[in-house]
């Protein structure tokens, strides 16, 4: 095995060197990794490609570990609970953990658990929750920053999925001031909710360019000041699920160039008065509107001459009636005209 470089580190041990024998053809490399960990001095922990079993993987500050990617490394828990977590009651930091897959069973309630964890990051990970696992399960966890330190976290590519008969409760979690934590390019498959953030002192989450099929709840946010740009929201079969719901306690949310495809409602603003700037449009249709005459552009080279008598325009969705949020200005679909639907779900034309 040769010299790796990870996390700016150019060395690294190898686990392997503090595994022990199986008893009874049992295997359990829980005190595998603990030791390492003790022995890592800031290096890398090295998986080779084959299948590690643990109990639990505490995490300390500084910790990296580095699988061979995810179809060569897995890691098994054999334990309940919580695989991978933060037990020391105190807050850590500079955590790295790569290319591997965590395979959970019907007693995990946790996949990754960053409790009091700040600064670290999790990439290319798979998070499986085996068939006929715990419907309560959580993928990834963020937490107890009102405790401790929680923040500036980042997982990149990291996938949770319930298998092909399951559905599981969480993908992401973020509650109790998790704050300044990131998604970008992660996923989901079958689960009841892909990310919730939980706690309406829960701020700053960015979900960025990920991917979240067949569920019921896109995205829950419950906080203030949370970004939601360039995610897809796809369920398969009849339409089903709504893709991004904005709670009554959400305040200065961010939505734009999300997609919607298969759904039964797109997104829901539980809150017009919590100044959420929302940019999506449910079937990618805008309809432009000139401020001047109200008959609006027909074309780009119109838009572009009159840009001054038309400097404004809505970007508007485009939506059944039924399926228009309340309080909501809209273009229905059924004859492609300008409606306000209030609170009690009464239709009024608008003529500009």
């Amino acid at each position: 095995m040769s010299d790796v470089s990870f996390g700016g580190r150019s060395d690294w041990i190898d686990i392997r060197n503090y595994q022990t024998p199986s008893v009874n053809g049992v295997q359990d490399d829980t005190q595998a990794f603990a030791t390492a960990a003790y022995m890592a001095n800031g290096k890398a922990i090295q998986l080779s490609p084959g299948t590690y079993y643990v109990q639990n993987i505490q995490l300390i500050s500084g910790l990296v570990i580095r699988g061979s990617g995810r179809n060569a490394t897995t890691i098994v828990h054999t334990g309940s609970g919580k695989a991978i977590s933060n037990n020391t009651g105190t807050s850590i930091g500079n955590i790295e953990l790569a290319d591997f897959t965590l395979i959970c069973n019907p007693h995990s309630t946790i996949g990754i658990e960053f409790s009091m964890v700040y600064q670290s990051i999790a990439s290319r990970i798979n998070i499986l929750q085996s068939n006929g696992g715990n419907t309560n399960f959580t993928g990834v966890s963020f937490d107890h920053g009102d405790t401790g330190t929680s923040y500036y976290n980042t997982m990149t590519d990291v996938s949770v999925n319930a298998g092909s008969t399951n559905t599981i409760g969480t993908g992401y979690l973020f509650q109790n001031k998790a704050n300044s934590n990131r998604l970008i390019g992660c996923r989901t498959n079958a689960v009841t909710t892909a990310v919730q953030i939980a706690k309406s002192t829960t701020d700053h989450i960015v979900v960025i360019g990920c991917t979240f099929e067949q569920f019921t709840n896109g995205i829950i946010d419950n906080g203030y000041r949370n970004v939601f740009v360039g995610n897809r929201f796809e369920n398969s079969g009849s339409a089903s699920g709504t893709g991004i719901i904005l709670s009554s306690t959400t305040t200065n949310a961010l939505m734009a160039g999300n997609q919607y495809i298969n759904l039964t409602t797109a997104f829901t603003n539980g809150n017009m008065s919590g100044a959420n700037m929302i940019m999506d449009h449910s079937q990618l249709n805008a309809k432009y509107i000139s401020h001047d005459s109200g008959g609006g552009w027909n074309s780009v080279m119109n838009m572009r001459n009159y840009g001054i008598q038309s400097a404004g325009y809505l970007g508007l969705s485009t939506f059944p009636s039924s399926r228009a949020p309340s309080n909501s200005i809209f273009v229905n679909s059924a004859d492609n005209k300008l409606y306000f639907k209030d609170s009690a779900g009464v239709l009024t034309a608008l003529t500009l």
